[in-house]
């Protein structure tokens, strides 16, 4: 397979999950809590958060406050159901080995002169 073609399957597999202005969505960094979190801990950052950017109590900007609230929820809702966090942790994991073995290749085939007899 190309390296180009490869890139491409890598780029595809960390574009899942991103915003329609090109922000990933990582559930955890949008919580402020950390991978190893508890249940409870994630409940409480949630929380904390919804009671902050509530649309009803940012009347100043209400558009941005809805959308901070919705992107809050969306994590919440992920990382609150067990088997929906471990299959979003799972894939992460997959996407970034995956990534790392892919570039450490491309870049070793490259280094090593290979790539002169790709189209």
């Amino acid at each position: 397979m190309r390296p180009s073609c490869l890139c491409l399957l890598f780029a595809l597999c960390l574009a899942e999950g991103v915003f329609s202005d090109g922000r990933r969505f990582e559930p955890y960094s949008v919580l402020g809590v950390h991978r190893r979190a508890t249940t409870q801990e994630i409940r409480k950052a949630y929380k904390s958060l919804a009671r902050q950017w509530h649309p009803d109590k940012n009347r100043e900007d209400p558009a941005e406050a809805e959308e901070k609230f919705i992107e809050i929820t969306r994590a919440y809702e992920l990382l609150s159901d067990p088997e929906r966090r471990r299959n979003y942790d799972n894939k992460v994991n997959a996407c970034l080995l995956g990534g790392l073995v892919l570039c450490r290749t491309i870049l070793c085939n490259f280094s090593l002169g290979h790539h002169r007899g790709l189209p």
